[in-house]
């Protein structure tokens, strides 16, 4: 991704371009923090199944917005 970002970051959407500047604005440590956190969700998410087969959940948290602008 980091040719990409280089050569062809003007070609980017204005949100993805957003979200990359955020992404390489972390800090190691917070970025490290939450990769150990996102991990034992995972782990604890296994947990949550060995009673069950499928959990259903809203697909998202309203309706999609009016346009082609957003993937909803």
């Amino acid at each position: 991704f980091e040719h990409e970002r280089v050569h062809h970051a003007k070609r980017f959407s204005p949100v993805l371009r957003q979200l990359v500047a955020g992404g390489r604005a972390l800090a190691h440590d917070v970025y490290a923090t939450s990769l150990d956190i996102a991990a034992r969700a995972r782990r604890a998410m296994d947990a949550v199944f060995d009673d069950v087969d499928v959990l259903i959940t809203a697909a998202a948290p309203g309706e999609a917005p009016l346009g082609h602008a957003s993937t909803g």
